[in-house]
């Protein structure tokens, strides 16, 4: 059987990972080219998972018993997915129970290149029943949670498979599912039928994944460009947010009106993380060699750290400093760590009545969020503007 290298799963010009971006801003994917393959601790950690995950399930497939493994680090992946393999293993099995046929693969390679120009990626876990085909993929991160409603993603997983195994089986109907294991509410699954998903694709994927490939259409920014090689000198992001920020250095006599600072604060967020991603780029390019006019690499602010706290203590109490003087007082850990300590459902049981949810005071969101517009005389308590002022 061939060896999945899973560091190198979906590395296509317009990958299945990366749709949401290249769909909502199509010149992006072809600036991506002139950057490097970017990796980080979280990816190597994803990539370690996948792996993990495919050895658990093979073996149970195969009948074998679950392999036992020997790094830590690797011990601690295998604990925190057991919950994705739980899920996985026990949908197989109602499957199996309904359609003694169903079958499951694992670590396959879809093709939807009908749909994406030379579009390709790999499929975490693939169980055919019936006529339904169900498509499910391992989220490793505990951060954002990602859902499976309108995943790009997953759908497009979904057209490839359908191309891989449509001429075997009948299949009408595709389900496909996030599992992200280490969020308590990290499982969502979105039904489809095969005429919806081969309507999105032709309407939706197609021109967008043309204009995409060429390099044309709008530039779009958003979310999606957090994860952009071409973010931080994207001239686009350059010329609106600098466009946007001209406008707090206004005069007294040419004060800026609530529109145009409302238009500031819709794009708050995204300047901050621009700025992040604009300094970190340059940083790398000085490290290298590269000049930036008017700028230079100067050494980060000095830190004494502590290297030896025991030896510290034991100085300090043999000069007679009282103990009690050197220790901060108990702090009461936040309820999220200390609900391990004796598990969530008992932690509950002992604590009803200990706290109480209270709703924060009220910040700015765009107008088209779906939260809850807050009103004068709601619950959300005194307002403090005082972190809001220079």
């Amino acid at each position: 059987m061939e060896q999945i290298n899973h560091a190198e799963r979906d590395h296509a010009l317009l990958s299945a990972s990366g749709a949401k971006r290249w769909l909502a801003c199509t010149p992006s994917a072809r600036l991506e080219e002139y950057f490097p393959e970017l990796t980080s601790a979280y990816a190597e950690e994803g990539t370690k998972a996948h792996e993990t995950a495919e050895k658990i399930l093979r073996a149970l497939i195969e009948g074998r018993r679950r392999p036992a493994f020997k790094n830590e680090e690797v011990k601690e992946i295998a604990r925190n997915i057991q919950p994705y393999i739980d899920y996985v293993w026990g949908l197989f099995e109602e499957r199996q129970k309904k359609d003694g046929d169903a079958v499951m693969f694992l670590e396959t390679r879809t093709d939807f290149s009908d749909y994406v120009p030379e579009g390709f990626g790999t499929g975490d876990v693939i169980i055919i029943s019936g006529d339904t085909l169900h498509i499910i993929d391992l989220k490793y991160g505990k951060g954002v949670p990602v859902s499976a409603i309108g995943n790009e993603q997953l759908r497009l997983y979904a057209l490839g498979s359908i191309k891989l195994y449509g001429d075997i089986y009948d299949i009408e109907n595709v389900v496909t599912h996030i599992c992200q294991p280490r969020l308590e509410k990290g499982y969502s699954h979105e039904e489809l039928t095969l005429e919806e998903l081969e309507e999105w694709g032709r309407e939706v994927i197609i021109p967008k994944a043309q204009e995409a490939f060429a390099g044309t259409g709008a530039f779009i920014d958003g979310d999606h460009c957090q994860f952009c090689k071409a973010a931080a000198v994207c001239r686009h992001r350059l010329e609106k947010y600098t466009e946007i920020t001209k406008l707090q250095k206004m005069k007294p006599e040419e004060l800026a009106s609530n529109g145009e600072l409302a238009k500031v604060l819709r794009d708050a967020s995204a300047i901050e993380k621009w700025l992040k991603q604009v300094k970190a780029y340059a940083i790398k390019e000085m490290q290298e060699g590269v000049k930036f006019e008017g700028l230079k690499l100067v050494a980060g602010r000095t830190q004494t750290i502590l290297k030896d706290e025991d030896k510290l203590i034991d100085v300090l109490l043999a000069e007679g400093v009282n103990e009690t003087l050197i220790y901060e007082p108990k702090k009461l850990l936040a309820r999220t760590k200390l609900e391990p300590l004796v598990g969530k459902k008992r932690f509950e049981e002992i604590t009803a009545g200990l706290y109480e949810k209270q709703t924060g005071a009220p910040t700015i969101d765009k107008a088209e969020s779906k939260k809850e517009e807050w009103k004068p005389g709601g619950d959300f308590g005194d307002v403090d503007v005082s972190e809001y002022a220079d």
